[in-house]
């Protein structure tokens, strides 16, 4: 974990390992394959819609990142996935929710190579989340670049792709680079997609196209948690999908984690309540009768 064997640097010289190059064979390119990890109902959406979103940099889980970027993390977008073929288990709970009800779409390395070539337009989305009908067009409304996330340990230590790396000139290393992460989120092996908006217009979230014959070489797994017949194959998206091509987790286990921790969760209620999560909470509750099972309600 970072040692004096460490191997040194420039920062040029190690940006340069990390660029991607669309012309490069799957095999040059990446062993792995690529894993977004969300919800059921946001993979169904994907495929029913043919688009994926992209965050701002500001909403990422480590919040070190939006502070390296102050000038222009409101104009920088990313789409992120995990690149191994090992299950993590962590990735279900954070990105597929506490139900531990989630999915992972999958892309091998040349599936992945085509949809990063294909990029050439993004949809802006409002604070509503409608995706808006005119097109941001690539090199004229945004640029994008892509490749595998640093993983700081200390100043000047870098973790990339298993190699540990000492930067002599680490002061010029974090200008404008998009791919640097703490080192505890390690664990991630994340791969990202950045996007930057080059328009004087500014929105929290963008939509890119998935290209139908990508679509259809996806490859689907669900979490652990999953009732397979109930949660997946009712919903519009996987329809287009036939049941043997979604496989199960290969994980033995059950969480439980919304159960284990719902003491936890009415205790800080507060810190949930805005006026539309009130609102929703409140009828989840009426659905099913527990008001009048209360003395006083």
């Amino acid at each position: 974990m970072g040692t004096s064997n460490n191997i040194e640097i420039s920062s040029e010289s190690l940006l340069q390992l990390n660029k991607v190059q669309l012309t490069n064979s799957a095999g040059n390119f990446s062993k792995t394959s690529f894993w977004y990890y969300t919800s059921v109902s946001t993979l169904n959406l994907i495929l029913e819609s043919g688009k994926i979103w992209a965050s701002n940099i500001d909403k990422m889980n480590d919040i070190n990142e939006a502070k390296l970027h102050l000038q222009d993390k409101s104009d920088i977008f990313a789409l992120c996935f995990c690149n191994t073929n090992s299950e993590k288990i962590p990735m279900w709970y954070l990105y597929s929710g506490i139900c531990g009800k989630g999915m992972r779409m999958g892309m091998t390395p040349a599936i992945m190579l085509s949809f990063l070539k294909s990029i050439d337009k993004v949809y802006p989305i409002d604070e509503n989340g409608k995706v808006s009908d005119v097109p941001l067009i690539k090199d004229h409304d945004f640029s994008f670049d892509c490749g595998w996330i640093f993983y700081k340990k200390c100043d000047k230590c870098v973790k990339f792709k298993r190699k540990w790396y000492n930067i002599i000139d680490y002061e010029h290393f974090e200008d404008k680079n998009y791919f640097i992460k703490d080192y505890p989120w390690e664990y991630e092996k994340e791969f990202r997609i950045v996007f930057k908006n080059k328009t004087n217009n500014h929105f929290n979230r963008i939509a890119i196209e998935i290209p139908e014959d990508i679509l259809k070489k996806l490859k689907l797994s669900y979490a652990p948690e999953v009732d397979f017949s109930e949660d997946i194959m009712s919903q519009k998206g996987f329809k287009k999908y036939l049941g043997e091509k979604i496989a199960r987790s290969s994980l033995a286990i059950n969480m439980n984690l919304l159960s284990r921790n719902k003491d936890d969760i009415v205790g800080n209620i507060d810190m949930l309540i805005d006026n539309k999560s009130a609102t929703d909470i409140c009828k989840a509750v009426q659905s099913q009768n527990y008001c009048s099972n209360i003395k006083g309600v």
